[in-house]
């Protein structure tokens, strides 16, 4: 997107330029050489001078061709702010990511195994119930379950990090 605007202000100055190129007098200068029935050879030179009489249309031109210039400008900064914005967004998140796995890597993972431990280990003496045994079971598997998706969480926003996308305004 950035190359495009500055593909277009390069070409609307271009433009530009050779409306007010067409808003100056001209001098011309020509040669020419003609026959007829290839008998006789006909030769010549000219030479003129071209004033633009309604310069006012190329100066309106010229104008536009300005305006656009500016307009393109104005989108390529746009896009340039909206590109840091994302890149800033994205570095964020997978900052934040990687937080919150390495939460689960240096503590959750550890909570939850002494879950089951102490779990298996009440159960084995007979300190607690069946059911009782099954909901500490259940908090140590939801652990588990909360690291795979932060993991997920983690992978999904390095790539989106490494591999940006254009989100479309």
């Amino acid at each position: 997107m950035t190359d495009f605007y500055q593909q277009q202000i390069s070409v609307y100055q271009k433009e530009a330029g050779t409306f007010k190129a067409n808003r100056t007098p001209k001098l011309g200068l020509g040669y020419f050489a003609q026959t007829i029935n290839t008998e006789s050879l006909f030769q010549g030179f000219t030479a003129g001078l071209q004033i633009p009489l309604f310069g006012g249309v190329n100066t309106a031109k010229a104008k536009a061709a300005e305006i656009s210039i500016s307009q393109s400008q104005l989108a390529l900064d746009k896009n340039k702010i909206i590109l840091n914005l994302q890149k800033e967004e994205l570095l964020n998140n997978f900052q934040k990511q990687q937080k919150n796995l390495n939460y689960y890597k240096n503590e959750g993972l550890q909570y939850a195994n002494q879950i089951i431990e102490t779990a298996q280990k009440s159960y084995a003496n007979g300190d607690m119930s069946y059911w009782s045994y099954i909901s500490f079971l259940n908090q140590a598997i939801d652990i588990k379950k909360q690291f795979a998706e932060a993991t997920h969480s983690y992978n999904q926003s390095a790539v989106e990090l490494q591999f940006p996308t254009i989100k479309n305004n």
